[in-house]
């Protein structure tokens, strides 16, 4: 694994269930999350990731990595490449906001998740990409979700004081459409 070499590329509507999946499994036992019955999370959350996720993408701040297939690589073959980890994130007054940044782990037996990709910069080159792209290097962070496992790790506490992020929740819902808890966004 010495020689992996990350690529980026925009997240596609390809990509949502997978987003989507793996953003609700990681903040289920989280310290906002794991008390609530599961019909109650998983309707909620999902409904307020399906508005969450392409409202991100369409400012371009939905960035996958996946392991570069190459300078010959097709669209489709990098569409296709297994993803390595992803950042949902956007821009709120002039800061920068992330909702979700995921790294891949993978399942050995025995053990509930490993750290096969983890903990080799993904999330960082991430990060720094989300940032390029939204034109937002060096302006404050903000992040609206903490899973369980990030703010146990010691690594991760002591980067988000090297970062100077600090976790807000009410933008994830107060960016959201009226009525989107119904499904039914009233119009503004």
């Amino acid at each position: 694994m010495s020689d992996l070499t990350i690529a980026f590329r925009p997240g596609t509507n390809a990509d949502v269930p997978y987003l989507k999946s793996t953003w609700l499994h990681s903040f289920r036992n989280g310290e906002g999350a794991r008390d609530i019955p599961n019909t109650v999370y998983y309707k909620y959350e999902g409904a307020i990731l399906t508005y969450v996720i392409p409202r991100c993408s369409n400012q371009g701040g939905v960035v996958v990595a996946y392991e570069d297939q190459g300078p010959d690589a097709s669209w489709a073959q990098m569409v296709d490449a297994d993803i390595l980890g992803y950042i949902v994130a956007e821009e709120f007054e002039g800061m920068l906001l992330v909702h979700m940044t995921y790294v891949r782990g993978y399942n050995k037996p025995g053990k509930k998740s490993g750290n096969k990709y983890r903990r080799r910069g993904i999330a960082t080159e991430l990060l720094s990409e989300v940032q390029r792209k939204l034109g937002l290097e060096g302006k404050k962070i903000l992040y609206t979700y903490r899973t369980e496992m990030c703010w146990q790790a010691y690594d991760f506490r002591k980067a988000l004081k090297r970062i100077d992020a600090d976790y807000v929740l009410y933008p994830k819902y107060t960016l959201l459409p009226g009525g989107w808890e119904t499904g039914m966004p009233q119009s503004g």
